[in-house]
């Protein structure tokens, strides 16, 4: 191996790349056209990459947000329409207690609930005595 066209005292530096090579490509050798270098990496492609990687990230966010706020809300929805229903079924049975049970509408002139079905008879037997 011949040092001749390296000016250096360096035995790694061969500008020509002819000395310590054995491929014919790296030593421009032949008639093929000149390559690009193995391995070279455009900033082009790796900036995509990188924003294409950003933007899905982003997106995964949104669309879990999104999804997680229409199951709260159903989610409330629901808790709301039990609790519209409890509150109704205790409002029900305190009318039911109203209307089967007895007690005092005002007790200083003496008038007083009565059950339903207590005052449909007391009616009809006053309507089936002839006291009207």
């Amino acid at each position: 191996m011949s040092h001749d066209s390296n000016n250096d005292s360096s035995p790694w530096v061969d500008p020509d790349h002819r000395a310590y090579t054995d491929d014919a490509w790296h030593a421009h050798q032949g008639e093929a056209p000149p390559q690009h270098a193995h391995g070279a990496v455009s900033p082009l492609v790796i900036f995509s990459v990188g924003l294409g990687g950003f933007i899905s990230i982003v997106a995964c966010i949104i669309l879990i947000t999104v999804y997680f706020k229409m199951e709260s809300q159903k989610e409330i929805a629901l808790k709301q329409e039990v609790s519209l229903a409890s509150g109704f079924t205790s409002m029900q049975a305190e009318w039911e207690s109203q209307l089967r049970g007895y007690a005092w509408v005002d007790a200083s002139t003496g008038v007083v609930r009565i059950p339903l079905e207590k005052a449909m008879d007391k009616v009809a037997a006053s309507y089936a005595s002839g006291e009207q």
